[in-house]
């Protein structure tokens, strides 16, 4: 059996573990002016398949395309 002291630790690590869950949500806002302004890092969009077995005198062409917040380069 838990004593008065258990009992409150388990209350208060409950408390803190409910406000913590509300605590960590982020809201992103649905202004376009704010989301053209948010940083987003690189994610591909596009890109050649992965394996070739080429000859190394030939020329090939590798594509690949991304997009973000700066404009990838």
């Amino acid at each position: 059996m838990m004593r008065q002291g258990g009992h409150v630790a388990l209350a208060l690590m409950s408390s803190l573990l409910l406000l913590w869950r509300h605590a960590a949500a982020i809201e992103v806002p649905q202004d376009p002016k704010i989301l053209q302004e948010l940083k987003q890092p690189p994610t591909i969009v596009k890109q050649s398949v992965k394996d070739y077995i080429v000859d190394p005198r030939d020329n090939i062409i590798i594509e690949c395309e991304a997009k973000g917040n700066p404009l990838p380069t």
